[in-house]
Order: C-alpha cells, then sequence, then structure tokens
C-alpha cells in the first residue's frame, strides 16, 4: 500500500486545492478505497475487486469498463472498442532498416524517455530494435532516409530560397530605376547592387537546372 500511495499526486485534487482537505486527508481517503476489508497496509487481490465492483456499477458498458481498466493499469490488448489506447507506441526501426509503430505491452512503472527499459521491454516481446524514435511515425516497410537524402532535401530548399531572395531584389531594383528616376541615384545599379542582379541571374539559372530534382523531392 505504501509503494501505491507514494505514487499518488494529491496536488491537483479539488478539495486540497480549494482547502476542504489537506494532502494527508485525501491521501488517506485515497488507501482507504482500497485497503477496505482488512486495513493491513496491503492490497489484497479480494479487496481490489471489491473495489472494482463499485466503479463498474456506474460504468454503462463491459467494453468501456475493460477499456478503463487496460489504460489505468497499462494491460495491452483487447480487441473493437476494449482495444487498449493508452500504452506507450514508438516507432521502431529494425537491422534491415524498415520501420514500424510498435506498442510497449509491459509498461506499468516504465520512466519517460527511458530509451533503455523501451528496448528491453521491447526485446521481451521479441521486437529487436536497432533504434527507437519517441514521437511520432507512421508504419512503413520503406527504409529510412539516410543523411545524403536530408542534405540533397535541405541542399534544394536552400536553392528555392535563394533563388527568390536575390530575385526579389532584383525586381524591386529594376522597378525602382524604372518608375522612380530620382530615386535611381541611391539605387543605380553599380558595386553591391550590379553584384545582386548577377547573382539573382546565377541562381535563376541553378534554380531552372534544379526544377526536376526539386519537384522530386518536395
Amino acid at each position: 500500500m505504501d509503494e501505491l500511495v507514494a505514487k499518488y499526486d494529491v496536488s491537483q485534487n479539488p478539495e486540497v486545492i480549494t482547502g476542504k482537505k489537506t494532502a494527508k486527508e485525501a491521501i488517506r481517503e485515497f488507501a482507504n478505497q482500497w485497503d477496505r476489508l482488512n486495513n493491513d497496509g496491503v492490497v489484497t487481490f479480494e479487496e481490489f475487486e471489491d473495489y472494482y465492483k463499485e466503479v463498474s456499477a456506474s460504468v454503462d458498458g463491459d467494453d468501456y469498463f475493460e477499456l478503463m481498466i487496460r489504460n489505468a493499469w497499462r494491460i495491452a490488448g483487447g480487441e473493437g472498442m476494449a482495444a487498449n489506447t493508452a500504452n506507450k507506441r514508438v516507432l521502431v526501426t529494425h537491422k534491415d532498416g524498415t520501420q514500424r509503430v510498435v506498442g510497449i505491452n509491459n509498461e506499468l512503472g516504465m520512466k519517460a524517455g527511458d530509451k533503455a527499459a523501451i528496448r528491453s521491454r521491447l526485446a521481451g516481446q521479441g521486437v529487436e530494435a536497432m533504434d527507437v524514435e519517441l514521437h511520432g511515425g507512421v508504419d512503413t516497410t520503406e527504409k529510412a532516409k539516410g543523411h545524403y537524402e536530408v542534405f540533397i532535401n535541405l541542399y534544394n530548399l536552400f536553392i528555392i530560397y535563394i533563388y527568390f531572395y536575390f530575385h526579389l531584389q532584383f525586381l524591386i531594383l529594376h522597378f525602382t530605376v524604372n518608375h522612380f528616376p530620382k530615386l535611381s541615384q541611391y539605387v543605380k545599379p553599380h558595386g553591391a547592387n550590379r553584384l545582386k542582379i548577377k547573382i539573382a541571374k546565377t541562381i535563376k539559372v541553378v534554380y531552372l537546372i534544379q526544377m526536376p530534382s526539386i519537384h522530386q523531392k518536395l
């Protein structure tokens, strides 16, 4: 019972927040819900069952009751509406490079973000993970992208950015010189401005050459 009480956080209990109960009173009330028959500091199977008999009376359907039990105690499995939805799911990369999302069956008591514990528990499920990602991911049989492909994608995006940046600079200069002659002395295309125009034209050529590969990557 001591271990169960140690994990119970009463700081968000509405009655504790409003001052109607102290933290000790809230913990004692919680403990009495479980240690209800023998009051010996141990939650027996009979006490556990008796507690959920009361809870089940307020639950409309068996599927929802099973779902509640599975999610609360991180019990994997279940079918249909009763299938567990609370256990941690991670993106696993296998030795051959394929990836898939795997649920951790024995999750109870595991610290968040503990990759060593995740790998150990996955191994107990017969899943050998070369790498584990904790957030996001979808099932796929395709190999993970290598560093080269990531570099190419970033390079193509950089080319697009540079092209539009310098092209915009060129358009502003061209528009100012042609439509505002009095201001042309300040933006006359020489020196740094002439260099910008040359860069814009060069980047434009590179961009047009790269267009097919860029569109394939995007």
